[in-house]
């Protein structure tokens, strides 16, 4: 009899505690059922955001599918499709490349040929001044030797090189000096 009365009360106490059990387990049930909710919401909308993204994404592929003259069927895969296309930027980008690099040995090229016409050009313009730099020192030279010298000696000095102008000028400029002479 003992026995059954400690079950009993044992029953009873484990009834009523699961009673208490219960409403602390609806209570967090509730609170579960509430946040869930919430995050079910906030997650449904980001999936529905995604679809919408995807939708875009999607369209946006045929655009370029039919861009390039392609469409969804004639691609198996939209893989194949970026490689071919992408192994053409990578081409087209190494040709563009090349045509700079020779675009710019050929200015290179251009800029050192007048640098070098520049130099030349120098070169003959220095050469000429220092030519006549010389021929006019001697000239000089020799105008100041022949002064008041007789038209032989100036025929004497055409013979040995002077040209035919200086014979001119000297020879003048002899005759002035005899006649001034004379006079």
């Amino acid at each position: 009899q003992q026995q059954q009365q400690q079950q009993q009360q044992n029953s009873s106490r484990g009834s009523s505690g699961g009673q208490e059990g219960s409403c602390s387990g609806e209570e967090e049930e509730d609170r579960f059922q509430v946040a869930m909710r919430r995050d079910l919401a906030e997650l449904e909308d980001m999936r529905n955001e995604v679809k919408a993204q995807q939708a875009a994404a999607k369209a946006a592929y045929e655009e370029v599918l039919a861009y390039f003259g392609e469409t969804t069927n004639s691609t198996p895969s939209d893989t194949e499709f970026w490689s071919v296309l992408s192994s053409f930027v990578e081409r087209f980008s190494a040709a563009q490349r090349s045509l700079l690099e020779e675009r710019k040995l050929k200015n290179e090229r251009e800029a050192r040929r007048k640098q070098r016409e520049h130099a030349g050009m120098m070169a003959l313009q220095a050469q000429a001044s220092r030519k006549a730099q010389a021929e006019g020192g001697r000239q000089e030279a020799m105008d100041r030797l022949l002064d008041g010298a007789s038209p032989s000696t100036l025929h004497m000095a055409a013979a040995a090189g002077f040209s035919a102008s200086s014979h001119k000028s000297l020879h003048g400029q002899g005759e002035q000096q005899q006649q001034q002479q004379q006079q």
